[in-house]
């Protein structure tokens, strides 16, 4: 089928920079338009956003994502086993843009240098929705938020991209 291989990108997004929301509000960023990696057509298109906003600073350094993405791989319904494959149903900050090579959006983005623990590696989304697409077909939806201590500070460059992989 259309579907990628488990582990492997389903979506890549760019991220942009935003316009702040208020004065006070701190920097955000937002991933809008995914689109597959090269070689893979999947029969559904995922849509929707990922909006990262940067809370805490230095060491502490947090990326909040909240997202809402629909057309994602159903089979992240239901939290995964312990032996699931490596990146199942993942959502990370890559250190990539989606023009790089898949090799650089397959590493994740945080301050290797200053924190042991990568803090993508324990996250994933979750299918808890559903949406209509064409022709009455049901999309999974994925909403909800994560958090990632980083150490990267409040100037997360935009141009890197948010990755999703499937089950």
């Amino acid at each position: 089928g259309g579907r990628a291989p488990a582990g492997r990108p389903l979506w890549v997004a760019w991220l942009l920079a935003a316009a702040a929301r208020a004065s006070d509000a701190p920097h955000y960023l937002v991933a809008r338009h995914f689109d597959p990696p090269p070689n893979n057509a999947p029969k559904v298109p995922v849509t929707g956003r990922v909006d990262i906003v940067t809370e805490g600073a230095n060491l502490e350094a947090t990326q909040v994502l909240r997202f809402e993405v629909i057309g994602v791989d159903p089979a992240c319904a239901e939290p995964l086993k312990s032996g699931k494959p490596p990146r199942a149903c993942a959502m990370y900050i890559a250190v990539g843009n989606p023009c790089a090579p898949a090799a650089a959006q397959a590493k994740y983005f945080w301050n290797q240098t200053a924190l042991k623990a990568n803090p993508w590696k324990s996250l994933s989304y979750h299918v808890n929705g559903a949406a209509h697409g064409e022709n009455d077909t049901s999309l999974s939806v994925a909403h909800g938020t994560m958090r990632a201590t980083t150490g990267l500070g409040q100037d997360v460059p935009a141009g890197h991209s948010v990755v999703l992989h499937d089950a």
